[in-house]
């Protein structure tokens, strides 16, 4: 993740891929759906929280830059009902480094589905200092309600409105309507 205005890094993010034997490279939401239908996307996850935990810990130790560098990891729902809050903690104790050292992103989709459930363990997290991100902004089905009543420290705007963002005037001003209202939130 780059600052733009700096042109320096401002965090990392964990993308986790499968080299599928016959299918090739699949994609995120192919590898997230074959994992969450084999009941396996909980222990990956956890996997994905440690390893980024550890290698946070692995550049913080290295590189005095990398000390404040976040990682991002993407959360699936089952993850967030299976004590996701406790195995954060566990990993950032085990590793030795702060809350700040990662955040949590989840589709806006994904939220609506059990939202004061979502609510309160987005919250417990949130009040342990760990940032949470929405991704995918825009695509979901939320309203403007549903935003206000989440922890959420970040927006990551759909890159459907990002891709076309200097040709495109609607698209400018969308995305400019959202980065005044996240500012305002």
């Amino acid at each position: 993740k780059i600052e733009i205005s700096t042109g320096r890094m401002a965090g990392v993010e964990a993308l986790l891929r499968w080299h599928h034997p016959r299918k090739g490279l699949l994609s995120g939401e192919e590898f997230i759906n074959a994992a969450c239908d084999c009941n396996l996307i909980v222990p990956i996850g956890e996997w994905v929280i440690a390893t980024a935990c550890a290698q946070a810990k692995i550049w913080q130790d290295s590189n005095e830059e990398f000390a404040q560098l976040p990682i991002a990891v993407n959360i699936a729902i089952p993850q967030l009902y299976a004590d996701l809050s406790k195995t954060i903690q566990y990993q950032l104790a085990r590793c030795n480094i702060a809350p700040a050292s990662l955040q949590l992103e989840i589709t806006e989709s994904m939220l609506i589905r059990d939202l004061p459930r979502a609510t309160s363990v987005l919250q417990e997290i949130s009040d342990n200092g760990i940032t949470i991100a929405i991704d995918d902004f825009g695509t979901g089905y939320s309203s403007l309600s549903v935003l206000k009543a989440l922890p959420i420290d970040i927006l990551k705007i759909d890159q459907s409105f990002i891709n076309d963002l200097g040709n495109n005037t609607d698209d400018s001003t969308i995305v400019r309507a959202i980065v005044r209202m996240a500012h305002a939130l």
